[in-house]
């Protein structure tokens, strides 16, 4: 049977290692900050050149997945920001991590995060700016920075700003296929999967949340879930990665229909929430049986 053996830091085989191992003692803290100074700097220009690379390779594949004409530039910016981090190239002096940040808050609150999980989000969000050498505040600096956004923001019942275009493109085939459905909650949820596909979809692929949905059209989670497993069991709809709550990652599915029935239909609407135009667009093609 091989025996293990231990070296020292000459490499040569040590005669007594319990004794070796018995001798350590914690490293001089003065001795640490002292190789610490030393690899510091060369440390931090390897993270942020880390980081930099992913954030550019991530932001020009974000770039391409986002569609023109998307309706909340707000509502995107914010997705882009949480998952890739800020964009030096597109830091200014009077935008930077602070400027950001709102957008982030903003984002959490409309998903429907209490004003401490926003806080806990946001906070983990501008550490790793900190991380990446995207921001120079303390970390004392950042808690309380987000504190004070959050307070603002849930107090005042703030939210994004207004939206960016006053129609949803759709197709004839999208409407006659949803006057088809007699139930009128599965209807509504999947006018909802339509109207998000429709706005987000790449190649057909798009992102959601059960509990988006049914914050939006207003029905329960479990409902929803029930939903959208009948649709994938009918092959309407094909699911491509699972999501996760406590990672903030939505759920990616694909949705044939959005890459065969071409968008030849346009639907006005005046909200400024995902909510106000899933209601106008839903009252429109649940109320008028002609061609839109």
């Amino acid at each position: 049977m091989r025996r293990t053996l231990f070296v020292g830091h000459n490499l040569q085989a040590l005669n007594d290692a319990i004794e070796y191992f018995l001798q350590i003692r914690p490293m001089d803290i003065n001795r640490f900050y002292k190789i610490w100074r030393t690899i510091e700097p060369e440390m931090n220009e390897d993270i942020s050149e880390s980081c930099q690379c992913n954030s550019n390779v991530a932001k020009s594949k974000l770039t391409a997945e986002i569609p023109q004409g998307s309706l909340f530039a707000g509502y995107t910016l914010a997705q882009k920001l949480i998952q890739f981090g800020m964009d030096p190239q597109e830091m200014k002096a009077t935008r930077r991590r602070h400027y950001y940040q709102l957008f982030v808050i903003l984002y959490y609150k409309h998903e429907g995060y209490s004003r401490e999980e926003t806080a806990k989000k946001v906070i983990e969000w501008a550490m790793n700016e900190r991380q990446c050498g995207r921001s120079n505040s303390t970390e004392q600096e950042i808690i309380s920075d987000v504190q004070s956004d959050v307070k603002g923001i849930y107090d005042n019942n703030k939210h994004f700003p207004a939206m960016i275009c006053d129609e949803v493109r759709v197709s004839q085939l999208d409407i006659a296929y949803v006057r088809t459905i007699k139930d009128e909650t599965t209807r509504k949820i999947v006018w909802c999967i339509i109207i998000l596909g429709r706005m987000f979809n790449n190649q057909g692929q798009f992102f959601f949340a059960i509990r988006q949905i049914g914050a939006i059209t207003g029905c329960k989670k479990s409902t929803v879930h029930a939903r959208v497993k009948e649709l994938m069991k009918n092959g309407q709809l094909m699911l491509m990665q699972r999501g996760s709550y406590y990672k903030q990652q939505a759920s990616s599915y694909y949705m044939r229909v959005l890459e065969e029935w071409r968008p030849d239909a346009t639907l006005p609407s005046g909200a400024t929430t995902f909510q106000g135009v899933f209601e106008d667009t839903y009252a429109l093609v649940n109320t008028e049986e002609k061609p839109l």
